[in-house]
């Protein structure tokens, strides 16, 4: 049960994460608020950066996690990811958003994941790469899978409570 709430956490996190992020993103592009009919493309975008991340190497993933985003005290006492911009930004390929991750922050991740591989403290011997979250491979009750439907279900929240703040009027 332990994995399964650590799963949903992390799920939420990232969903809430690059959810906060896309507006921002946009805003850093473009120099002005989300069109209306860009922001379907926009969550298609996210949707896509968060399927990504749920297929990466578990040990990837927290650096990821770590690099492009940072941890803020919520009002609920928990904590919330906020989007390290710097490290990530929007670009367009052939008529779509790609939320992509700097350069530069890719090689820092790289270079730390090497670093905890080759560290015997950090890995068990005889560890096998650990890659995917379950919830990619179960469909929910609408036919996809439960990241996506997780996502969507974030999605739905955001558009009616978040995003109108970043829409053009």
């Amino acid at each position: 049960m332990t994995h399964l709430h650590a799963g949903f956490a992390t799920a939420e996190l990232f969903s809430w994460g690059i959810l906060q992020s896309l507006p921002q993103m946009y805003r850093e592009k473009f120099k002005h608020d989300i069109a209306p009919d860009e922001l379907e493309k926009l969550v298609g975008a996210g949707e896509d950066f968060l399927l990504s991340v749920a297929s990466m190497e578990l040990l990837l993933l927290g650096d990821v996690q770590n690099n492009i985003f940072w941890s803020a005290p919520a009002a609920n006492g928990k904590s919330a990811f906020m989007p390290r911009l710097k490290n990530i930004y929007l670009r367009e390929e052939n008529g779509r958003y790609v939320v992509d991750v700097e350069k530069a922050t890719l090689r820092k991740i790289v270079a730390d994941i090497a670093e905890t591989r080759n560290n015997p403290e950090t890995r068990r011997k005889g560890e096998s790469l650990r890659t995917l979250c379950p919830a990619a491979a179960v469909d929910g009750k609408e036919g996809k899978n439960g990241i996506k439907e997780l996502f969507s279900w974030y999605v739905n929240l955001a558009r009616e409570f978040y995003f109108p703040r970043f829409l053009e009027r």
